[in-house]
């Protein structure tokens, strides 16, 4: 697997493993979101119907941008995909999970090349470029004034969904991403996304233990948020960024609340500097852990907001 191909599947895993193994019928916040206009499609849980591409949402408000009705039988799980095509460039400047009773996960990405349509997939499944994540207990996305993420006419959106129903009752819902566009006359930046951390050789022994990982950035960037992410065995984070006076995030570490941190200010790191992240873990049990995306397996990343977009898209040196 090449390194961008790793660096995506590793995002997508963040929000996949936040899911796993819970016996909770919805995550904080759920319900709290359903008013946005629709712009994109709707479609039933399976394969499908190709999606209505999708057009430049109206600024300034809340829009559900591309969301996925789903039917799930009592104690079963399952994970739908849907790709549709842009019609339209527009700009990005917050996003927002749609996260009904039942919904454990929800991604947003970019992907060329595949068919339109929903498709059942894996949580490894995210597209070309991740723009964003919701897990458990994850806030919105609103980027500072200026900022966005830019979206082409041509590309292709790609949601990752992962749904699970824990009750004894036929579950039927509509999980959703709503997005915040910005006039493209305010864009003075273009936002990215990227992931520090361990990519491989991850191993947390019992008792307490840590892990080091880093982010090689291929260009001068502006790092904005810090979102961390472990399993349910991790209890603190630490992130340090080349050139910074103070560390971006050291606190500790709560599964059920992977929410974003925004930096005042924002930190400037310089091509080839290191993003360098530290996973301090309390292993209660009697078997050493590795990675994984299941909820008893671990990892050891933060998510990192910046600008401008590398060159390359969403890959750095893992």
């Amino acid at each position: 697997m090449n390194t961008r191909r790793l660096a995506l599947s590793l995002a997508t895993s963040i929000l996949a493993c936040a899911c796993s193994g819970s016996n909770e019928s919805s995550e904080p916040g759920a319900q709290r979101r359903d008013t946005g206009q629709e712009i994109g499609s709707v479609i039933d849980g399976g394969d499908s119907e190709v999606p209505v591409p999708i057009t430049a949402p109206p600024t300034g408000t809340w829009v559900n941008l591309v969301s996925q009705s789903w039917s799930l039988e009592p104690g079963t799980e399952g994970y739908w995909c849907q790709r549709v095509t842009v019609a339209e460039d527009f700009w990005v400047s917050g996003m927002r999970a749609v996260a009904p009773s039942g919904t454990h996960h929800t991604t947003l990405g970019k992907d060329s090349g595949g068919p339109d349509g929903t498709f059942r997939c894996g949580g490894f499944s995210t597209g070309s470029e991740l723009l964003f994540g919701s897990g458990v207990g994850t806030d919105e996305v609103e980027l500072p004034s200026g900022l966005a993420i830019k979206v082409t006419a041509g590309e292709q959106l790609f949601l990752n969904l992962h749904v699970l129903n824990v009750t004894d009752k036929v579950l039927s819902q509509t999980s959703a991403i709503e997005v915040l566009a910005l006039d493209p006359a305010s864009v003075v930046d273009e936002v990215g996304f990227v992931l520090a951390g361990v990519a491989g050789g991850l191993t947390v022994v019992p008792g307490e233990s840590t892990q080091t990982g880093h982010c090689t950035m291929p260009e001068d960037v502006t790092v904005l948020s810090v979102f961390p992410h472990m399993h349910t065995h991790g209890v603190h984070q630490l992130v340090t960024a080349a050139g910074a006076g103070a560390p971006l995030f050291d606190g500790p570490y709560t599964f059920t609340e992977q929410r974003n941190y925004w930096l005042d200010p924002a930190v400037v790191v310089p091509a080839q500097g290191r993003v360098e992240v530290t996973c301090t873990y309390q292993n209660d049990t009697s078997r050493t852990l590795q990675f994984g995306e299941g909820t008893n397996d671990e990892m050891c990343f933060v998510g990192l907001y910046h600008y401008p977009r590398f060159t390359r898209g969403s890959t750095c040196q893992l």
